[in-house]
């Protein structure tokens, strides 16, 4: 019982601490200019280098970027473009 509850409290500041950081990471992510680079975090912590791209849509619901020095083999994906939660921005100093 008392586990479960921790584990339910641990979900739930983890939940909290993405969404002041989605906020952050968001606001930072709009004032960059399309074509200005910046670092995101992958699940795994490795951080990457990417250019900030235009989309389509107007409003910006995810990170819309293109990895720098991307490279065309199976570690990297098919495609340069990553479409990423606002919490993953790390925010330059």
């Amino acid at each position: 019982k008392i586990r479960k509850d921790n584990k339910e409290a641990i979900k739930a500041q983890k939940e909290a601490d993405n969404e002041v950081l989605a906020k952050a990471g968001k606001a930072y992510y709009d004032s960059l200019g399309v074509g200005k680079e910046f670092d995101y975090k992958t699940a795994d912590g490795t951080i990457v280098h990417a250019r900030k791209i235009e989309t389509k849509s107007k409003t910006s619901n995810s990170a819309a970027c293109k990895i720098v020095g991307w490279e065309n083999d199976s570690t990297m994906g098919k495609t340069p473009n990553r479409y990423l939660g606002f919490d993953k921005v790390v925010i330059a100093a």
